[in-house]
């Protein structure tokens, strides 16, 4: 199996694991959070460039407040939120380009574009068809482009940002035949309602008043943000383009993702629409010495109430499981985790372990152990993974009747050394403060690890085993 897709994340991820002795689901966890407050500040430094301090601060709370950051790095988007800071970053390189003639600038935008491409295939996605529209809306702003500073950032920038990032798309052009996304998206027009609900309702409504400010001072990030809508709604939504890509014979349109064109590709052009609409409201507060006085002592209530919660953490989280929504996804308790560690630092590098059945619950194996996993998570874009799929059905029965001899000969037939079973397997009642999720999703046990005389139990950590096969 083989998959085409940016290897940025992955490699940064790994290389910080290495250095820092960490494990990689602490990276990835810690990583992805600095990720989502860079995501933050970057899009406060675009309003600041849009409109000066006022749009910039209301920029940056308008993609905090929005619910489509927060729901990405709930959902494990990290890839995501690498892109879109990325993106974040190419964009105000682009606006450098406007600004100064110099060489380096627009070399330096090329790398930043090619970054985008080598950090998240979404994103670039994204942020090409924003592109492809600015080529036309670009005459709308003001001041004018002249014809120089319009070469410079319309064929310049992308021409260095696709030779930087040749060497990467010479070694995986081979692929590009063998793409066939695995259950193919389809726009819905329930996306625009989702729009308006993943960026938290009340931001949305500001971005459509901010557009009519945005026509009417026409910064190049205004028209941008403008223009990026258009492609969004049409992805995500309409999906006239979707209909005419089906009637062609490699369906380029394939390896869209309209929920998440709704979702993740929002979270820029909203806040920065969102802060035009919201710079009247900026100017009152700060000609109002009431408000000003207002504002700091909610901000200071704010910090407090911060304060509150990093020191009773886990109280509030026992308080408040009854009526916040649950996550879906994997379970893995401090047992589960040492458990794993333990796989990492005990096993052979060649492993190969089977894990929990299923779409979530195993898949944190594979990820701290560093070994090869029977579940791991599966992707539209995996190239050539049909027999991982038939060899994941079929060792349903090996995990959850391991007794069995059917069990045993689908284990000898795929070569597994290790079994790795979860601590709410075994142990009933764990410390629900230590859990957002929703309950495992358990399948039914048929027999016991201990009743396979060909497993031998070699670690224990509450209940998280690790069994090692008899060879």
């Amino acid at each position: 199996m083989s998959w085409y897709y940016s290897p940025a994340f992955f490699l940064i991820g790994a290389e910080l694991a290495d250095l820092t002795g960490a494990g990689v689901h602490e990276v990835m966890l810690g990583f992805s959070h600095l990720l989502s407050l860079g995501v933050i500040a970057s899009v406060g430094a675009l309003g600041m460039r849009m409109g000066g301090n006022t749009t910039g601060w209301w920029a940056a709370i308008a993609s905090a407040a929005g619910l489509s950051l927060y729901t990405t790095l709930m959902d494990s988007g990290y890839t995501n939120l690498l892109g879109i800071w990325l993106t974040a970053t190419f964009l105000w390189m682009l606006g450098q380009v406007m600004r100064h003639k110099s060489g380096l600038t627009i070399a330096i935008a090329g790398v930043c574009l090619s970054a985008v491409l080598l950090g998240h295939p979404d994103s670039i996605i994204h942020l090409v068809l924003a592109y492809l529209c600015f080529y036309i809306t670009a005459v709308f702003v003001r001041p004018r482009l002249s014809c120089k500073e319009y070469f410079r950032i319309m064929f310049f920038v992308p021409a260095i940002g696709v030779v930087v990032s040749l060497p990467w798309l010479l070694s995986t052009f081979s692929m590009l035949g063998q793409i066939s996304v695995h259950e193919r998206q389809s726009p819905q027009l329930h996306h625009l309602l989702w729009v308006f609900a993943i960026n938290g309702g009340l931001i949305p409504l500001f971005a459509l008043f901010g557009m009519w400010w945005a026509v009417r001072r026409r910064h190049w990030l205004d028209i941008w943000s403008i223009s990026w809508l258009v492609p969004i709604i049409e992805i995500s939504s309409l999906g006239n383009l979707d209909a005419l890509s089906r009637r062609t014979l490699i369906d380029p349109l394939q390896i869209f993702y309209p929920l998440g064109m709704a979702w993740h590709a929002t979270i820029i052009p909203i806040a920065l629409l969102a802060a035009r609409g919201l710079e009247p409201i900026g100017y009152w507060i700060g000609s109002n010495k009431f408000w000003k006085t207002w504002l700091v002592a909610s901000f200071s209530i704010i910090l407090i109430l911060g304060g509150v919660v990093l020191v009773m953490n886990k109280s509030i989280v026992s308080w408040t499981k009854g009526f916040v929504p649950k996550i879906t996804g994997a379970v893995a308790s401090p047992a589960d985790v040492r458990a794993y560690q333990w796989l990492r630092d005990n096993s052979p590098l060649d492993s190969k372990v089977l894990n929990y059945p299923g779409r979530y619950e195993g898949q944190w194996v594979p990820v701290i152990s560093e070994r090869k996993a029977i579940y791991i998570r599966d992707q539209l874009f995996y190239i050539g993974a049909e027999d991982l799929r038939n060899m994941q059905q079929a060792m349903e029965i090996a995990f959850l009747d391991p007794s069995s001899d059917k069990a045993y000969d689908l284990i000898s037939k795929y070569e597994i050394d290790y079994v790795v079973v979860p601590q709410w397997l075994n142990v009933s009642g764990i410390d629900e403060t230590n859990l957002r999720w929703r309950e495992p999703d358990q399948l039914l046990q048929l027999s016991l690890f201990k009743d396979a005389d060909y497993l031998n139990m070699v670690a224990n950590f509450d209940g998280a085993q690790i069994w090692r096969v008899k060879h």
